[in-house]
């Protein structure tokens, strides 16, 4: 698989929530902030949590844990996730989308190898994810398609 940036040193920001660890490449990760609050929105998916306020723009926040086990067709894990934990959130900019990944904690920005390793995952989502890179040497997380997901995503976004 191959990266969308090109560089020796591509890095990304790695995330967690619950047992679940993903990857943004710093090239889409804008900043990460605090989750002061949020507005939810009625009748939305449970993915999307509702809108943020960031510094003066209205963005969407999405629940990644949710985003990436439940539109797998898997079933909540015995240690389903409480929103209430989402302290962090990682905001991604691509093209002329913005959108807030709200996860429980950010472990860090590492170099990317240049060789990535192909995820086990439904097939639903192999789209959304290059691929599975280590984080340090004993855990591994899925490094998100931002191009992809934003594709997926973008008819939800526009209503923003």
């Amino acid at each position: 698989m191959t990266l969308a940036s090109t560089s020796l040193s591509a890095r990304a920001c790695f995330f967690r929530s619950s047992n679940f660890r993903a990857a943004v490449e710093v090239m889409y990760t804008q900043q990460v902030v605090e989750i002061e609050g949020y507005t939810p929105l009625p009748r939305t998916r449970a993915d999307f949590l509702g809108l943020m306020y960031i510094q003066g723009r209205i963005v969407p926040l999405l629940d990644v844990y949710e985003l990436f086990t439940r539109t797998g067709g898997g079933t909540p894990a015995a240690d389903q996730l409480d929103s209430t934990n989402l302290s962090k959130a990682v905001i991604v900019h691509h093209q002329q989308y913005e959108f807030a990944l709200a996860t429980e904690r950010v472990m860090g920005f590492v170099g990317l190898p240049k060789a990535i390793t192909p995820a086990k995952v439904p097939s639903v989502l192999k789209r959304f994810v290059i691929g599975e890179v280590p984080f340090d040497d004993q855990q591994t997380a899925l490094l998100i398609n931002v191009p992809e997901l934003v594709s997926a995503l973008g008819q939800r976004l526009e209503v923003v």
